[in-house]
């Protein structure tokens, strides 16, 4: 009796091993086909991609360069691609090689046309721009537009508050190199005034290779369309960062160490001293973390920067400077040296009231 119950079990859990195998099997078998599915799925996402940015690109030579000869499309198609065309392939173009093919703002800026320097600026291919310029091809073209986009290119990826502007420093010293004025203005990029009132302000990189190479920072521009009697004046780049952001008085800061606080008119230093003054003042006795961190960056610049003015600080500037903060009140995002955030999660925006880590202390 007992022999044969053990037989029936044996029996029994057999089966059901048998069972679980072949449901395992079956579960195997499954998965291995939702897996092909899966990769043949994105095989033809990606190849659909590929197949859209290839259809893009064929667009854009053909909407650029429309009526083109082909030595034009061909080296157009080859900066789309971005790659660097060939020395045969510039010297085949001839007379083309500055010449326009069509017009990128027909009404708001009708004189500007569409070449293939442009085109290598539009396509962030610094290969090709390298290439077309050394060639002959014209770097200010449509009154310096290469500078005006240059200096808004910048990587991708996680908000910053000094982005990386490498992509477009290129660009940008290109540009110089090749004869660019850093007084450069173009109304259909900046209503206010020139290429360094048109760069983002935190843009540093940018902001001190403009000043190192004589742009003017204490400019005034009146708007393009005003009437002759018309005596208003936009603000000047410093006038701009005389706030109480922390951003601008690390700004501030960093051209202050390099000197470029000197020099300006009265007029214009008058406006800087008095916004200063008007700023100061609300920050007087500064409590709560907020309110200290922006007293210390203040403190961080007005020295400097009235130092370099000749002038005096007057009785707001003159108690910030004189205010003892908490350890740890405040602190720049830069580092000495350095002109982009660094790859560090802090440097990340979070929030307005947010402040770095770099004190500079003894710098």
């Amino acid at each position: 009796m007992a022999g044969a119950v053990l037989v029936g079990l044996v029996a029994f859990f057999g089966y059901q091993m048998w069972q679980m195998n072949r449901f395992a099997s079956g579960l195997e078998e499954t998965m291995t086909e939702l897996a092909e599915a899966s990769a043949e799925r994105d095989a033809e996402a990606e190849a659909n991609a590929a197949q859209i940015a290839q259809d893009l690109k064929e667009t854009t030579v053909t909407t650029n360069f429309p009526d083109a000869p082909d030595a034009v499309t061909d080296v157009a198609a080859v900066i789309v691609e971005g790659a660097t065309p060939t020395p045969e392939q510039i010297a085949a173009l001839g007379d083309d090689l500055d010449r326009s093919f069509s017009m990128p703002f027909p009404s708001d800026a009708p004189l500007f046309g569409h070449t293939l320097l442009r085109q290598a600026v539009l396509s962030r291919n610094f290969g090709a721009a390298e290439a077309l310029v050394a060639a002959g091809a014209d770097p200010r073209f449509n009154s310096d537009e290469m500078a005006f986009l240059a200096v808004t290119y910048h990587t991708e990826g996680w908000r910053v508050w000094f982005p990386d502007y490498r992509p477009g420093m290129e660009f940008l010293n290109l540009w110089l190199a090749s004869g660019g004025s850093p007084k450069a203005t173009n109304t259909h990029y900046s209503s206010t005034g020139d290429i360094l009132l048109a760069t983002p302000r935190d843009n540093l990189e940018a902001v001190l290779a403009l000043l190192a190479a004589g742009a003017d920072p204490w400019a005034q521009y009146k708007p393009h369309d005003a009437a002759p009697d018309d005596d208003f004046v936009f603000a000047s780049y410093f006038e701009g960062l005389a706030n109480a952001n922390l951003v601008s008085s690390e700004i501030a800061f960093r051209i202050a160490q390099e000197g470029h606080f000197t020099g300006g008119p009265d007029k214009v230093v008058d406006e800087i001293v008095a916004s200063y003054e008007r700023v100061a003042d609300q920050y007087i006795d500064a409590s709560g973390p907020s309110d200290q961190a922006t007293a210390w960056g203040l403190q961080m610049v007005l020295k400097p920067v009235f130092e370099q003015l000749g002038r005096t600080p007057g009785e707001a500037v003159s108690a910030v400077l004189a205010q003892e903060l908490p350890e740890g009140a405040g602190g720049f995002f830069l580092a000495p040296g350095e002109v982009r955030s660094p790859d560090d999660e802090d440097q990340r925006v979070n929030n307005d009231n947010q402040v770095g880590k770099e004190t500079w202390h003894g710098r």
